[in-house]
């Protein structure tokens, strides 16, 4: 894993570079509907992933215009929207966008995904914990597999705000990112075998 490269300014070609380029002309579609609804000054990092053995750039922490969301209708374009959404600067923000992917992680959505688990909003991690069907667990643990430094550091960032912000009001057996963590893992193990 790469260390993250930090942007002052975001072009729609750099948050088309999210997604694979086998998808290069919705992820341009799902850049420009995004593109349009940043802040124009930006200060976000950006983290190299593999998907499917292919390198990708997914930015992090954008920061969006007030009051503005994506268009809402359920194709990819939207979903590859909502992928971008979940880097919003605003935990609310990224909630609402994951909701949106939830129902059916796909291979190119996981990054965004596994990326919430190790997040200190545990709201969203516990939605992403209410959504472990066989199919969105298969995406994650694929993505997972394929990134497992990114992993690694996944866990050390669950361990790290169970431990500063949740350890009074959860155990590690009935914190949401341990058991999700555990979930995953046991996927990961299975997978290997």
């Amino acid at each position: 894993m790469n260390h993250p490269q930090m942007l002052t300014k975001i072009d729609v070609s750099q948050l088309a570079d999210a997604f694979p380029m086998s998808m290069r002309t919705n992820a341009v579609e799902a850049g420009m509907v995004v593109h349009g609804l940043l802040d124009p000054r930006q200060w976000a990092n950006q983290v190299s992933l593999l998907v499917g053995g292919e390198k990708i750039l997914v930015p992090r922490r954008l920061q969006y215009s007030e009051a503005q969301s994506a268009p809402s209708n359920d194709g990819r374009i939207a979903q590859m929207a909502a992928c971008l959404q979940t880097q919003s600067s605003n935990g609310f923000d990224r909630q609402r966008a994951l909701r949106s992917l939830l129902p059916a992680v796909q291979p190119w959505s996981a990054p965004f995904v596994v990326t919430l688990i190790g997040e200190y909003v545990v709201e969203i991690i516990e939605d992403i914990a209410g959504a472990t069907s066989p199919s969105n667990l298969d995406a994650m643990i694929l993505f997972i597999s394929e990134n497992t430094a990114y992993w690694k550091l996944t866990k050390q960032r669950v361990a790290s705000y169970w431990n500063v912000y949740y350890r009074h009001k959860y155990t590690k057996l009935n914190y949401p990112g341990f058991q999700l963590v555990r979930t995953l893992e046991t996927g990961l193990r299975a997978r290997a075998t």
